[in-house]
């Protein structure tokens, strides 16, 4: 299985560096798409040009946002090829082993956005990614349930604009627009349970670098990846540059994955 990510340009910050190696250390070479070349790629991770996907000098790039050209990229490249997207903040603990087509987490139980897409894993041409791209590439027609003012400002862009930059990215290729889809292609039933991909919450999200895993690296037996939520990390100006707290679970698979890079850091 094909494993894929995004990264609009460069460096790799540490966290980063140790997911991506993970990932080839348990499935072989992953594809890193990006505009802008990067020095110093970890073992196993190659370079692809993301203008293969997405031309920058194609009118769907010029008329986008960054946060738009991210999820068109999840999306399409699912749509086009199939296999493994992933995050570039996800940790992989074990090999993917699944034996369904689809896959994707559930995150949560409580809150309002229950499923997560740091990982998937469709088949190419699945309804679920050509659902998503569809409103990447329709950013403004109006979705159940919202406000009147986002449905006022969707209608000016439509009739006035030739604007791609969504009213709320979160809301369309991102995390509450896949959960519309979820919903609306009924596949709720598909997700994997959260310690899955999923096991440790956004409110945690200083544990990975603390030593609250101290000796329990492994973490649970379902566990295959974690998403380590960088959008917290970095809301929260956390120094990616600083080494890992010993026996941090991050210090334990930076040792692991990149023993050469932890020596010279340290």
């Amino acid at each position: 299985m094909k494993i894929r990510c995004f990264k609009h340009r460069g460096p790799l910050n540490r966290i980063e560096r140790v997911c991506l190696r993970s990932f080839a250390v348990h499935h072989g070479e992953v594809e890193l798409l990006t505009y802008f070349p990067i020095d110093d790629l970890p073992e196993g991770i190659r370079a692809v040009d993301a203008n293969e996907i997405l031309p920058m000098s194609s009118d769907l790039y010029r008329r986008n946002s960054q946060a738009g050209i991210k999820a068109m990229f999840r999306w399409k490249t699912l749509l086009e090829h199939g296999g493994c997207f992933i995050s570039t903040d996800v940790l992989c603990i074990r090999p993917f082993d699944f034996d369904q087509p689809v896959v994707f987490g559930r995150k949560s139980d409580i809150d309002w956005c229950p499923w997560g897409m740091q990982v998937l894993i469709a088949p190419p041409s699945h309804p679920l990614s050509r659902f998503m791209l569809n409103r990447c590439l329709q950013p403004h027609f109006p979705v159940a349930g919202e406000k009147l003012r986002h449905r006022i400002k969707k209608a000016f862009r439509r009739r006035f604009t030739r604007n791609l930059k969504p009213i709320r990215s979160w809301m369309v290729g991102d995390e509450g627009g896949f959960q519309v889809a979820v919903r609306t292609l009924e596949m709720e039933s598909v997700a994997q349970p959260i310690p899955v991909f999923y096991p440790i919450h956004e409110a945690r999200w200083r544990s990975p670098y603390d030593e609250t895993f101290r000796g329990d690296w492994q973490m649970l037996s379902s566990t295959r990846a974690v998403c380590l939520n960088s959008f917290e990390a970095e809301r929260n100006r956390f120094d990616y540059d600083a080494p890992f707290a010993a026996g941090s679970l991050m210090d334990h698979y930076e040792r692991q994955y990149l023993a050469e890079y932890a020596r010279l850091a340290a």
